[in-house]
């Protein structure tokens, strides 16, 4: 997954975007990536794509973990925007 956002005035170009990963089992990637020194954005929820969570590298990058479960192509957009952890 590959998802652009519109750059806000005064931010870095690189922190529009933000890359997801499809993995097996949100939990253990996120507590994997986080004890690896990954600050956590969001823990692991479910969502209408199956269960996420939102980490930020070191260089402060978001990125989206992903367990697809059972989706649905007709399901609206919700908004993964950082939230408290």
């Amino acid at each position: 997954m590959f998802e652009l956002y519109p750059l806000v005035e005064g931010s870095e170009h690189s922190r529009g975007a933000r890359i997801g990963f499809s993995v097996e089992d949100v939990g253990t990637a996120f507590a994997e990536i986080v004890a690896r020194g990954a600050t956590a954005v969001r823990s692991p929820y479910e969502s209408p794509w199956g269960r996420r969570a939102v980490v930020r590298d070191a260089d402060g990058h978001a990125i989206e973990l992903l367990a697809p479960g059972s989706v649905s192509t007709s399901a609206e957009f919700v908004s993964t925007s950082p939230s408290t952890v």
